[in-house]
């Protein structure tokens, strides 16, 4: 694994009842005919019979298949010796497609007609031409054309069901803003890494299916844009989830934070009032494989470098953390040839002690706050939203090793597919 910041997430449940199934169906079909226009079919010397929805479809899905009934348009202006006519009538076609894992990163559809019911018409104008086309000719025509309409179905429903194609069209990279003290703001790149799909677990009521994902944090200036071009890699495993708990754990890397910390610090003025001084940089580093140091730039009455080390300790209860053997270093020598500096040093060192041991849960509920406010407005594409809340959560470890700090959490959380937020 990459020594950087990240969150692994490892089966995180996603759901979508069946009744809501139909909606986000309905409306990635209602959205690409709006895009694209009708199913074109090419009959009779390269004229053209029109096939749009008229209304909802009714959609079951069973185990890798899905079943259902489109009701549909046909239009088409047929050329005959005497002159054009027109041509309308509304079909309900019955059709059933299996969803096939195709390599690591594509879902298959192979759809077939079951059955069309004619449910009006046709309707030929103007109606004097009647006997030249007569109803029966209008229905030959098209029940020649099933292979082909068959093959547009098809086409238009490996499109709705595309995992793929639908997740290209996500902005997966966003900006966090976690808030702060006194009006204070620290800003966050997450962008997933990777994100494996197990197969989806059909139950009476219930799709449901977890992923995977490794999710990498930086930490930005405010100024910065998110990547819209961003795409993570997508893998469809060929396995079912273990319904294993799921599993969080976030890795900070310690290099990484001389940011988020002077945030921090910025946040809380009354630091920078005891000493004296203004922050100007904040730089954290690890020591050995279980300790930090931290090297603040000074400017005011101290003029230097001061740096604190020492082994942090995390009381996994009460969720404190702590700083053990604490030790001070402070490069602006010519200050302390002065009895104001060295006064200046020792306030300094007293309250830099009295800020141990330091509350987490503030911070941590701050940023599942932000987490949380980010998943209730993932949108995957128009009309189809990934919806989830961190109610509870559990802190099972906490620990700096190796110049990484690692936090494990578990929790209940369950993401829905929703038509709409």
């Amino acid at each position: 694994m990459k020594n950087e910041s990240c969150i692994l997430i490892n089966d995180l449940s996603v759901q979508v009842e069946t009744a809501e199934l139909n909606k986000l169906i309905n409306t990635q079909i209602d959205q690409l005919f709006k895009s694209r226009g009708p199913i074109v079919i090419s009959v009779l010397n390269d004229q053209e019979i029109l096939i749009t929805p008229i209304s909802n479809a009714d959609i079951s899905i069973s185990n890798d298949r899905i079943h259902g009934y489109l009701p549909v348009k046909i239009e088409t202006n047929l050329r005959v010796p005497v002159k054009a006519v027109k041509v309308e009538a509304e079909l309900m076609v019955e059709f059933e497609s299996t969803l096939i894992i195709e390599g690591e990163s594509n879902i298959k559809v192979t759809s077939s007609i079951i059955n069309i019911e004619w449910t009006t018409g046709p309707d030929i104008t103007p109606k004097l031409v009647d006997f030249i086309v007569p109803d029966e000719m209008v229905k030959d025509i098209v029940q020649d054309s099933l292979p082909t309409i068959n093959e547009k179905i098809n086409e238009t429903l490996a499109e709705v069901v595309n995992l793929s194609s639908l997740l290209t069209k996500t902005v997966w990279h966003k900006i966090l803003e976690i808030p702060l003290k006194n009006e204070e703001s620290m800003f966050l790149s997450v962008k997933p890494e990777y994100i494996e799909i197990y197969k989806v677990n059909i139950l009476e009521n219930l799709i449901k299916l977890a992923i995977n994902t490794r999710v990498i944090v930086k930490p930005i200036e405010s100024s910065e844009r998110p990547d819209t071009k961003y795409q993570p890699k997508v893998t469809f495993l060929e396995s079912y989830a273990d319904n294993k708990p799921l599993y969080i754990e976030v890795r900070l890397d310690l290099q990484s934070l001389d940011l988020p910390a002077l945030k921090v610090v910025k946040s809380l003025g009354s630091i920078e009032k005891a000493i004296g001084c203004t922050i100007e940089k904040i730089l954290v580093r690890p020591v050995g494989e279980d300790g930090v140091a931290i090297a603040m730039r000074l400017k005011g009455t101290l003029n230097g470098g001061l740096s604190i080390a020492g082994n942090p300790v995390v009381d996994q209860q009460n969720l404190m953390l702590d700083i053990e053997s604490l030790t001070f270093n402070f490069s602006g020598k010519n200050v302390l040839s002065s009895l104001k500096g060295n006064i200046a040093l020792s306030v300094a060192k007293s309250f830099m002690r009295k800020q141990f041991p330091i509350a987490l849960k503030p911070y941590i509920d701050n940023l599942i706050s932000t987490v949380n406010e980010m998943m209730s407005n993932l949108q995957l594409a128009n009309g189809l939203f990934l919806k989830g809340d961190i109610h509870e959560w559990q802190l099972l470890k906490m620990d700096i090793h190796n110049g990484q700090a690692i936090m494990i959490v578990n929790s209940n959380l369950t993401m829905e597919l929703v038509p709409e937020k």
